[in-house]
């Protein structure tokens, strides 16, 4: 369905009706005062709130982050032009959504296209919109007779130019991308740096105030362990268990770019970006690094830092141990 939206011209505040394409009302749009960056409640005809649109900062182009009951779905980006505006909606994770773009439709299309049958893939995980896997495992069962090593050119003919087959290979009858991943690498990118840089727009945070590595080192020491990781996810996200357990969690700069890299057996939603945003509220001296372990014991978010923004989130490395499969994939192409 294409939607289009219209500016009110006479209201008090920001106000902005949806139609749909046949001119039928569908949503309003209501802008906050007093806001850093713009913040919207999206409002259905019957006057019920539906989720919400806010501006991220430290952008050079307006950036807009789409959320719908608490969980982040789509990021729309302006792209810089010199007449008409333009704007970018990018992938919304991996998971497959009604009538919006995601990773899995857009595999699973391609899949069906090149061995000739419906398709569905299970991924190692569930990306969210705006974060990048430079890594990532997806399976499927298939009764193609393509040479498993001829896939990946198969596929890429018909997947879009952000997204790319690097390797196939097969897997037993019970492999599962997700159930059998042992380990799982993040990494976020800061760049920190008194200027912008556009090349790393929506691909590491800018952060324009100095940040010690040290402190951050000394923060992020202490999520290593097995701990109850409450502290540092979304609220409203329903597991059976918040326990984790982090192996490593270092941090490196090289030059302007800050890089935090942690490996855990698994993360709650949004943990790795608040993690990260906690490490920096260490770095600025909100909270000291020995505090985090009370954090982590309190289980309270508030107490921890942000939720950082999702487009200097890595997946890097995975993990897998079955009993059956046994291997490594890294981005420095290691399987």
């Amino acid at each position: 369905m294409r939607l289009m939206i219209k500016q009110r011209v006479f209201a008090w505040t920001d106000t902005y009706d949806i139609y749909d394409e046949y001119g039928n009302p569908k949503y309003f749009v209501k802008t906050e005062f007093f806001n850093i960056g713009h913040h919207m409640h999206i409002y259905d005809m019957y006057d019920q709130e539906v989720g919400v649109i806010h501006q991220e900062i430290f952008h050079l182009l307006p950036v807009f982050e789409v959320e719908i009951g608490g969980r982040t779905i789509g990021r729309i980006q302006r792209r810089f032009s010199l007449f008409t505006p333009r704007y970018d909606i990018e992938y919304h994770g991996w998971q497959v959504q009604k009538n919006l773009p995601t990773v899995a439709e857009t595999m699973e299309k391609a899949a069906a296209m090149v061995v000739g049958h419906p398709v569905h893939m299970t991924g190692c995980g569930r990306t969210d919109a705006g974060v990048h896997a430079r890594v990532y495992v997806a399976n499927f069962r298939t009764s193609s007779t393509i040479p498993v090593e001829r896939l990946p050119y198969a596929l890429n003919t018909h997947l879009p130019c952000d997204i790319v087959v690097t390797k196939a290979f097969e897997v037993h009858e019970n492999f599962n991308a997700i159930g059998s991943c042992a380990r799982k690498e993040y990494t976020y990118q800061i760049y920190n740096s008194r200027l912008k840089d556009p090349f790393y727009v929506n691909r590491a945070w800018f952060y324009p105030r100095h940040l010690d590595e040290n402190v951050m080192q000394a923060a992020a020491s202490q999520f290593v362990g097995t701990h109850d990781f409450a502290a540092v996810r979304s609220v409203g996200t329903d597991v059976k268990s918040t326990v984790r357990t982090v192996y490593y969690y270092n941090v490196e700069r090289q030059g302007e770019l800050v890089t935090l890299r942690v490996c855990a057996n698994g993360f709650l939603y949004n943990m790795a970006r608040a993690m990260a945003g906690t490490v920096v509220y260490a770095a600025e001296g909100k909270i000291r690094p020995e505090e985090i372990g009370e954090i982590l014991a309190s289980g309270n978010r508030t107490a921890a830092g942000p939720t950082v923004p999702a487009g200097g989130l890595y997946m890097t490395r995975l993990w897998y141990d079955d009993g059956i499969e046994k291997f490594e994939v890294g981005s420095d192409g290691t399987r």
